[in-house]
């Protein structure tokens, strides 16, 4: 039987250990005397790197966390996360809703977007605005990177790592964007507002384009898609930990050097180790991450539909480019971040697969668990899948289908009601 795992609230008060250094000879036969944590076999998932120093010391304050996770971190993602280490959260969040605010108003004024458009895209992008801090202090202040970096091989960080750094270097580089968007709305749209209003409201309406320049420039680079790439990083490195979990199921079973109940107590262990580290996973992450998604889906939605209503009154095709524009960043992010979530649920289901066709694992499988050994096979399928989850459901592709799905059905009711009226 299972051991209880407790709430995932439980498991918020610090961080999961796995700095268990392992002996013996044999790097096939796993040491029985480890049952209480982790083991070392042939793909077992809890084989410590051995990258960091700091690791060697009870890791206690959330600045220590901090320290340590940035230690992890490769030059280009610390700096897309720059701000948050920089400012307090309570900061960060007040001037992100400022940001939203000014931004939704500026286009507004500017006849971009309608009002009712304007204030949904407040409403609906509000938390995942805010949550972007919250979930960068989840990942790198609770020890969940130290713990996800130390279960994997060092190979596998590095290569995670050159992968995030290439990335956030990429959106960095895109700071540009937002910059020669701006440019781009001043010189068409602002300066020739700016001589038809009184002089009061040019001058208002230039300060407030210079301070959204300067907000949108740092918030892209250095706030929100430095999130992205982190939560990114955590999912990559849950996805490894949990195919060398799978390979590790299988080494045990084929070891034949171990008995019966010697394989039990180490699939259970195993079990065990890894339902806490999911669960520390989804107590921290699962929430705010689909508050982004679903935010961020909304505001895109929102933005798309503003588009298509524009087009249909026969609004420029210029003056619908910003729309455009937000509600490509907006939907691609909530993408990503829905994506990373659900590609460690199917990780594990493909690493799983292989094993409910292997004939010999049955029969192996049949000696721990006499009459039951096909059960157990399924049961890790089903009762032991691990991956992230929100309400008790796993986050996997048919959520992201039944998303994107949605989201469609969703503009083709908004398409066939606007023909019809």
């Amino acid at each position: 039987m299972m051991r209880h795992l407790g709430t995932p609230m439980d498991l918020e008060s610090g961080s999961i250990s796995f700095d268990i250094r392992p002996t013996g000879p044999s790097v096939d036969r796993p040491n029985p005397t480890l049952l209480s944590g982790s083991v070392r076999s042939v793909g077992s998932p809890y084989h410590h790197s051995g990258h960091n120093s700091m690791r060697g010391a009870k890791l206690q304050s959330s600045s220590d966390h901090l320290r340590h996770s940035l230690s992890l971190l490769p030059s280009w993602v610390r700096l897309s996360t720059a701000v948050h280490v920089r400012f307090p959260q309570v900061l960060l969040c007040a001037v992100a809703l400022i940001f939203l605010a000014m931004f939704c108003h500026f286009f507004y004024e500017l006849g971009f977007f309608s009002l009712p458009t304007s204030l949904a895209l407040g409403v609906a992008c509000a938390c995942p605005f805010m949550a972007f801090s919250y979930i960068f202090r989840r990942i790198c202040c609770t020890g969940l990177l130290g713990d996800l970096s130390d279960a994997c091989d060092q190979e596998d960080v590095s290569n995670v790592m050159a992968a995030a750094d290439a990335e956030a270097k990429f959106h960095v580089a895109n700071a540009g964007g937002p910059l020669a968007t701006c440019c781009a709305i001043y010189f068409f749209f602002v300066k020739p507002l700016i001589g038809e209003r009184s002089e009061d409201y040019g001058k208002w309406l230039m300060i407030e384009m210079a301070i959204i320049t300067a907000l949108w420039v740092v918030m892209h680079a250095f706030y929100a898609w430095g999130t992205v790439v982190l939560q990114g990083i955590c999912s990559k490195l849950l996805s490894i930990i949990i195919k060398n979990h799978v390979a590790s199921i299988a080494s045990i079973l084929r070891d034949s050097s171990l008995s019966p109940k010697e394989k039990l107590d180490l699939l259970n262990s195993n079990q065990v180790t890894m339902q806490q580290l999911c669960a520390s996973a989804n107590a921290r992450l699962s929430a705010p991450c689909m508050i982004s998604v679903i935010g961020m889906g909304l505001g895109g939605l929102a933005a798309g539909l503003e588009v298509f209503l524009g087009a249909r009154s026969g609004t420029s095709a210029v003056s619908l480019v910003p729309a455009c524009v937000l509600a490509a960043l907006l939907s691609g992010a909530s993408f990503l971040y829905l994506y990373s979530m659900a590609s460690v649920h199917g990780a594990y289901n493909n690493a799983l697969a292989p094993l409910k066709h292997s004939l010999d694992l049955i029969n192996l499988a049949e000696e721990v668990f006499p009459g039951n050994g096909l059960s157990y096979l399924a049961c890790l399928k089903s009762d032991m899948a691990l991956g992230f989850e929100i309400f008790n459901e796993p986050i996997n592709s048919k959520l992201v289908v039944s998303a994107i799905s949605s989201f469609a059905g969703a503009v083709l009711v908004t398409i066939v009601l606007g023909q019809v009226m």
